[in-house]
This record gives structure tokens, C-alpha cells and sequence, in this order.
């Protein structure tokens, strides 16, 4: 049994707009009545697996032991791309191998994967095109009913998944890239919070720190230490993705 009042978490691409939604909660339910449902976001960007795998992991350090967490983003879906179900520090995530999982696993083996298919999720027929209600959620109906991790599937490895890129260190400049973008537009790094000195992005090469959103004056950018763990680059009341023309993938520079 992974616990007694079993959570499951949602993370998609889908939007609020159509019923897909719903369609995997009603799969969920069908199969396990007292399931606890968190819908973390349905508003990933179409096919932004790199976005989705930033929110997968840092929802992970905010659920508790035995959650729970299927991930749609799936832009492969319908291919022979594999299907996992991953153990990782003592959660279960559940979707695409893809990339999606690349922030909650270790360059070390700290996680065992297991490689999904319709006859592990109990059906006769899985949808080309919907992976997310027929195939991933069903499998988390099962957790959340108490079967066996290492019983579902077949042991397995990672074939388009790595670890998160990490920042390098050449001389006293560190390098890392755009990783995020938030609803306010705010630009989350890979850059870890203990950093300080100067950021250059984009056409912007002397932003500095700042502790709150209030210190910097309006039309300034600015940097400061993101509650997610790694720095975020901001302006007061404005978006800076928008202004800096920012986006995933963008470099970043740290001069110390």
C-alpha cells in the first residue's frame, strides 16, 4: 500500500479548454473512489517539454512520500516512444520518456523505471492520440489501489531522458540557460540562488541583485533569489521575459 489516503497529481498541456481534463479525472475515480486530486497545471505550453519538466520537479519536493504524479506532455505521442513509470525518492511519476522527467533524476541510479503498455493499464484498446486518459492515468489508478510498483510493467531504462543541464563554470563566469517562464513573466535560470555578481541576457549585460520585487525601480531588471531554488530574473509590475525578449533555452551569464 503507498499510503492511505493516496494523492495524484496532475501536470499537462492541455488547457481548461476541452473536457481532457476531466476524461482522466472520471478514469482516475472509476478506479480509485478516494483518490485525492491536485491539479498542479493544465497550461504548459503546447509541446514545452522542457517547461514541464522544470514544474515536474519542482512540484516533487512539495508532495509528500507516495505521491503520485502523471505527466502529459507529450508532443510524441502515438509513436514508439516508450511509456514509464518511474520510482523517485519515494514518489511515483508517471508519463512520456520524453525529457519531462530529466529534473527528478540523479546523474547517480537513484531511481528504478519501469517501461508501461496497455496490458499494465488493463485495457483492450489504447487511443493514438491519448496516451494521457487510456494509458498513464489508469496505471495511477493502480498505485493509488495499493499494487506493486515493481509488479506494473517491465524493468527498464531511460532512452531520451537525462538529467537537467546543469551551469558551467568557465573562469569566473558562470553559464546556464533560461529554463521557465512564469505567468508574471519572470525568467527562472539554472543558476542556483547562492550565486551573486552580474547577469547578462539577451541584449542586457548588467543586471544585478535585488531582494525583493519593490527594490528595483520600474523598467529595471533585476535578479533575485527565485523560491523555486535557482535565480530569477524579474521587473516591477512588468514582464521581463517580454521585455527582454527572453525564452526557454536562452543563455545566461553570471559574471562573479
Amino acid at each position: 500500500m503507498i499510503q492511505n489516503q493516496p494523492i495524484v497529481a496532475f501536470i499537462t498541456d492541455f488547457g481548461l479548454t476541452d473536457s481532457y481534463v476531466s476524461e482522466m479525472h472520471t478514469v482516475l475515480l472509476s478506479i480509485c473512489p478516494f483518490v485525492r486530486v491536485i491539479d498542479v497545471t493544465h497550461n504548459i505550453i503546447p509541446g514545452d517539454i522542457k517547461a514541464g519538466a522544470y514544474i515536474v520537479g519542482r512540484m516533487s519536493k512539495q508532495l509528500p512520500r507516495g505521491a503520485i504524479v502523471v505527466v502529459v506532455v507529450d508532443p510524441g505521442v502515438g509513436t514508439k516512444r516508450q511509456a514509464v513509470l518511474i520510482k523517485s525518492n519515494g514518489r511515483y511519476f508517471i508519463g512520456p520518456d520524453n525529457g519531462v522527467f530529466s529534473y527528478i533524476i540523479g546523474i547517480k541510479d537513484d531511481y528504478i523505471v519501469r517501461i508501461i503498455d496497455k496490458e499494465d493499464a488493463d485495457i483492450d484498446s489504447l487511443s493514438c492520440t491519448f496516451h494521457g486518459r487510456d494509458l498513464f492515468t489508469p496505471i495511477a489508478g493502480k498505485l493509488a489501489n495499493g499494487s506493486d510498483f515493481e509488479l506494473i510493467g517491465q524493468f527498464g531504462n531511460l532512452k531520451n531522458t537525462s538529467p537537467a543541464a546543469k551551469p558551467r563554470l568557465v573562469g569566473s563566469k558562470w553559464i546556464g540557460e533560461v529554463v521557465y517562464i512564469d505567468h508574471f513573466g519572470n525568467i527562472i535560470t539554472n543558476l542556483p540562488n547562492d550565486l551573486t555578481g552580474v547577469i547578462s541576457v539577451a541584449k542586457d549585460k548588467g543586471i544585478e541583485r535585488a531582494e525583493s520585487y519593490v527594490d528595483q525601480r520600474d523598467n529595471i531588471p533585476f535578479f533575485l533569489p527565485g523560491s523555486g531554488g535557482y535565480i530569477e530574473i524579474s521587473l516591477n509590475r512588468a514582464s521581463a521575459a517580454s521585455v527582454l525578449a527572453v525564452r526557454v533555452d536562452t543563455p545566461v551569464e553570471l559574471l562573479t
